[in-house]
């Protein structure tokens, strides 16, 4: 696996959430790293981070499951 075609993405000021893409793929995911943010909701932080996806789209990834807004 070529690790160079797995890209992550954080934004300013949040740092625990992050896009983790696959430029093979072109399909990407958002985590929540509870280490950098132990007080970190995830299924919130997915939804107000919106922006990410954004970035995501932007670069022609797909997101690979919907959050429970649809998006």
């Amino acid at each position: 696996m070529n690790h160079e075609k797995l890209p992550r993405y954080t934004a300013d000021g949040i740092p625990a959430v992050r896009v983790e893409a696959c430029d093979t793929c072109k399909n990407y995911l958002k985590s929540v790293d509870m280490t950098v943010d132990g007080l970190a909701v995830p299924v919130v932080d997915e939804i107000a981070t919106a922006p990410l996806d954004l970035w995501a789209v932007e670069h022609d990834y797909q997101k690979i499951q919907v959050n429970l807004m649809g998006f």
